[in-house]
């Protein structure tokens, strides 16, 4: 199966039974299940980096006026709403 190793957990009864249950109605073997769990999580967290990153970036451009806010009345002025 290529690159892969063994994890151990210690989790809730709830849990190991949420995910029995899920295993035999899908079919899908409980490491599958958890592995496919792991990386959306990682992938979450990755995704979180990535728009602190940004979000800071643009804190700084505020901070330092290269980049303005508008508050919503400027926006509905300048809309004509």
């Amino acid at each position: 199966m290529g690159n892969t190793t063994t994890l151990s957990y210690t989790d809730d009864k709830f849990l190991e039974e949420k995910l029995t249950q899920h295993s035999k109605n899908t079919g899908i073997s409980k490491s599958k299940i958890i592995a496919s769990a792991l990386k959306l999580y990682f992938d979450e967290i990755d995704e979180d980096e990535i728009d602190l990153k940004l979000a800071m970036k643009i804190s700084e451009k505020i901070e330092s006026g290269e980049m303005k806010t508008y508050s919503l009345e400027e926006v509905c002025k300048e809309l004509k709403l």
